[in-house]
């Protein structure tokens, strides 16, 4: 039945939905039952004032590193537009085939989808566009149905952010997983599990650190992660600040001096870096209250769209519950990589801790499905900060 309610518990939930409130005031608009408003200039074409509402809530759905590579073009009529990946953001290493960009874009799908239906509208998929000589792109219809009524998760978009602090590391109860549970299978061809025993807990958490030594050391990974790093959270729209990461000022030191991967080798081979920051990632896992999976057959048409949409829905029912989440996505991406393209890519060392971690998330999830991407949830303190996003005019390519 979970822990029980002590003072010092309801305090603690108390301080976090007094947060979570004052944040929405602060930095966003306050989450009303109402539909977001948008207040468009006098003269706005239809399609403007059509689709901004749904791109203003969209915008809020994650995408790895905050890279944010959605872009929306209007269609022929003002019920119709093109969510499509940006052609000017190039692929990274963790971006393997396009999955994690196309796994964004299912997740801001998800986010259309949820606000659309505050205005008794469906979106619909009408067409998919995916040849080598084009983007990755959707044609979309926003069709109005009578008495449709609101996804309840739509009032929690803005609420949904990643929590990377230290979590109470007590049970959750299970009508709390099987709600999230529920939320995840929503969506068609793919499915969520839940892990909560501390000895299985304990093997992903091996198998994550495994995996971040190999990221932590692979030189296109390091370049890339400090392209989007930023060092003060007002500079940030895309990308990340370091606040967000929850660690000491020792740690942003540290962080600061590797800047130059020259000199994190230096460190790792004095001082063995790599082992010490997948030994904080590990602990950090193992004090979760459960850690979660999305699974499927991964290779099936729309697969990383509907683990978009699937991970959105999870993460924002995790969010109506006042849960801390954090998705952990280094190693599923890094074991699929060292499967499908053989081990080209990484040293005997890194192809013998990969092989380990595709062995455990096999022994823990099964071998039928794949893994796509994983998170831990549970009860923890209020994040300090969240990242920033572009403003909704910025994702219309044009008009």
């Amino acid at each position: 039945m979970g822990a029980p309610k002590t003072p010092d518990r309801i305090a603690h939930r108390s301080r976090y939905i007094m947060a979570v409130a004052a944040y929405s005031r602060t930095d966003l608009e306050v989450i009303t039952n109402s539909p977001p408003q948008i207040h468009c200039q006098e003269g706005t074409d239809a399609w403007t004032n059509n689709w901004a509402p749904l791109i203003e809530q969209a915008r809020w759905a994650p995408s790895g590193d905050n890279g944010q590579p959605w872009r929306i073009k209007p269609g022929h009529t003002a019920e119709t537009a093109w969510l499509a990946l940006d052609r000017n953001q190039p692929l990274g290493f963790l971006d393997f085939n396009g999955e994690a960009s196309r796994m964004a874009i299912g997740s801001f799908l998800e986010n259309l989808r949820l606000t659309a239906s505050q205005y008794g509208s469906a979106i619909e998929i009408a067409n998919i566009s995916d040849t080598a000589d084009d983007v990755y792109s959707l044609q979309l219809n926003k069709t109005s149905i009578p008495g449709l009524s609101p996804d309840p998760l739509a009032l929690h978009v803005k609420d949904r952010h990643s929590n990377r602090k230290k979590q109470d590391r007590v049970k959750l109860a299970p009508h709390l997983l099987d709600s999230m549970q529920r939320q995840g299978n929503c969506t068609d061809g793919v499915h969520t599990i839940f892990c909560s025993e501390q000895s299985t807990i304990r093997k992903i958490a091996h198998a994550v650190s495994l995996a971040d030594r190999v990221r932590f050391m692979q030189e296109q990974c390091h370049k890339e992660f400090y392209q989007k790093l930023f060092w003060t959270h007002q500079e940030t729209e895309v990308g990340f600040s370091v606040d967000t990461f929850e660690i000491s000022r020792f740690e942003k030191l540290a962080l600061k001096a590797t800047e130059n991967f020259r000199m994190l080798r230096f460190a790792d081979k004095c001082f063995r870096m790599s082992y010490l920051a997948a030994r904080a990632a590990k602990k950090q896992v193992i004090h979760s209250s459960a850690v979660g999976a999305i699974v499927g057959n991964l290779e099936a048409e729309n697969s990383w769209l509907n683990v978009g949409s699937a991970l959105q829905r999870v993460w924002l029912q995790s969010a109506s519950l006042g849960l801390g989440f954090q998705v952990l996505a280094v190693a599923p991406i890094l074991s699929r990589q060292f499967r499908r393209a053989g081990g080209e890519r990484f040293t005997s060392r890194e192809r013998k801790k990969l092989a380990s971690v595709n062995s455990l998330l096999q022994e823990i999830f099964g071998s039928s499905d794949e893994v796509a991407i994983m998170f831990r949830v549970g009860t923890a303190s209020p994040a300090s900060v969240r990242a920033g996003r572009l403003p909704w005019h910025q994702l219309i390519e044009s008009l």
